[in-house]
């Protein structure tokens, strides 16, 4: 004899199986962010790492965001950047899709600064931008809390600037769960919740009061 489901025991199992999804995909998806966002965590602190070697050989400026004559940025292009002996840099106009400057959860695909065109990651003008075009940087030897101050962060930019809390025109996002990987002066990388951020509880400053940095 064979068995025959009801109509009512098929919804029965329909619904059980609807109450295990919703209850199983949102961990799922959780749990794939949080392998992106390790590979962000990754990224940045490699490009950290970068940084410091490239000040440790400058009399330990950090390299600046850009510098108009000769025209220079940062991370791009391959024969201009600053970081170009420390680490790949990215060539504006390139996919830069599994690049180091393009996070997992907020992939960049053309690499550079406007054209539509745009980066994962920001360094932050409070240290890395002293005169009109960046030309002087600061020292880390003269930012006096290394471990609170920002120097790259998750972003749809190539640069950040502003105090925490404030305004900041999407150049700091949260892409990871809620929250944004920060990688601070003292080469660290932390993670830190957008509502957090937003509300200045935490005393990471992306463009810190006089405190935190001294002159060059």
């Amino acid at each position: 004899m064979k068995f025959k489901f009801t109509l009512l025991e098929l919804l029965v199992v329909i619904a059980i199986i609807a109450i295990l999804a919703s209850i199983l995909l949102p961990a799922l998806s959780q749990a794939r962010e949080k392998s992106r966002q390790i590979v962000c965590m990754n990224n940045l602190k490699q490009i950290g790492l970068s940084i410091l070697m490239y000040a440790n050989e400058n009399n330990g400026y950090i390299p600046p965001y850009q510098a108009e004559s000769p025209a220079r940025h940062w991370c791009y292009n391959p024969d201009k950047a600053y970081l170009k002996d420390y680490i790949k840099v990215a060539t504006v106009g390139d996919d830069a899709r599994g690049t180091i400057f393009s996070c997992p959860s907020n992939p960049t695909t053309k690499f550079g600064y406007g054209g539509g065109v745009g980066a994962s990651y920001a360094i932050n003008l409070g240290v890395a931008y002293s005169d009109g075009w960046g030309n002087q940087s600061w020292r880390v030897s003269r930012i006096l809390h290394p471990s609170k101050t920002m120097l790259v962060n998750d972003s749809g930019s190539l640069w950040t600037r502003g105090l925490t809390g404030e305004a900041d025109n999407g150049n700091i996002i949260f892409p990871h769960n809620g929250g944004a990987n920060i990688l601070f002066v003292d080469a660290h990388v932390g993670w830190i919740l957008e509502q957090a951020y937003r509300a200045g509880t935490q005393t990471w400053e992306s463009s810190p009061p006089s405190r935190y940095i001294g002159w060059p």
